[in-house]
């Protein structure tokens, strides 16, 4: 019961952000619409209750949370952002680039401080998991 509980929100979320992604959106928002469906494809998947840790799948609302603020900013600021996109987007690529590859505790911690970061980014309101920052990211990619 539990379990679908902590699925049932992010499930509704999910369905709630791709509905609004799929409405109008600014073209100076193209790019983050793009790394947000990225996101979302990499956080709900076929198989994904199973292959998340219990912490990670208590964390989903507030993953969805996050990128739910971020498109209510989007349109309002588009630079901010597109200066965050610009933030993320060296540790969301090394992180693509290895998944399949690499398959240790610590490069799954490495994936989810990548969410984590992302609420700093674009969700100040939301209180992350633990301290996050991109000299963090890099120091636990040393781990990885």
């Amino acid at each position: 019961v539990e379990l679908a509980q902590q699925i049932a929100h992010p499930l509704t979320e999910y369905h709630a952000i791709a509905k609004r992604l799929s409405g109008k959106m600014p073209l100076t928002a193209i790019n983050a619409v793009k790394d947000i469906r990225e996101q979302l494809n990499h956080l709900l998947y076929q198989g994904f209750v199973h292959n998340t840790a219990d912490e990670a799948l208590k964390r989903l609302p507030a993953y969805f949370q996050a990128i739910g603020q971020r498109l209510d900013k989007l349109t309002s600021d588009p630079t901010r952002d597109k200066q965050w996109t610009i933030d993320i987007a060296p540790h969301w690529q090394r992180y693509l680039n290895n998944v399949g590859k690499r398959n240790s505790d610590e490069f799954e911690l490495y994936r989810w401080m990548l969410e984590e970061y992302r609420i700093s980014l674009f969700a100040q309101g939301i209180k992350t998991a633990y301290p996050i920052s991109a000299k963090r990211l890099e120091k636990q990619w040393t781990l990885c």
